[in-house]
Parts: C-alpha cells; sequence; structure tokens
C-alpha cells in the first residue's frame, strides 16, 4: 500500500462525515480502518476508493460499486 493511497482515500471519505474534526480511523496488524461515514459516497467517490485499493471489510475479493454498501466501513490492507 502506498502512504498517498491512504491519504487520498481518507481525504475522500472525510467530506462525507458530518464532524469532519471528528471522525473516526483505526488500525489493526496490518489493517486501516475508516468507520462507517454518515452519508453514502457518490458512485464516483466509491470507483476512486476502489482504485485507491480500499474496499469494504465484508466484501475484500472483487470488490465492485455494485458491491458498496453505505453502512460498511472502509479498510485498506498495508
Amino acid at each position: 500500500m502506498k502512504t498517498k493511497n491512504i491519504i487520498e482515500g481518507l481525504q475522500t471519505l472525510m467530506p462525507y462525515y458530518h464532524d469532519r474534526n471528528d471522525y473516526t480511523i483505526g488500525a489493526e496488524h496490518d489493517t486501516l480502518y475508516a468507520y462507517v461515514t454518515d452519508d453514502p459516497l457518490s458512485e464516483q467517490d466509491v470507483k476512486k476508493m476502489i482504485e485507491l485499493d480500499w474496499v469494504q471489510e465484508y466484501c475484500n475479493v472483487d470488490f465492485s460499486v455494485d458491491d458498496y454498501d453505505p453502512d460498511e466501513s472502509w479498510v485498506n490492507y498495508l
């Protein structure tokens, strides 16, 4: 995983949190977690997240725009 992809992914998600100064991320072992956004992402931003190697935790194999669930968090496997 490239640092650039981590930063761009978090920047892509930030506008979808209501309190942009207090959104939650976490890390465990080799996984970075960005918790569920307050608002659903646009299709364009879902595509961007996929291009940046972010997926949703419940479906990380061949994740696509059609798999997007606004009630799930995003993960990046470092």
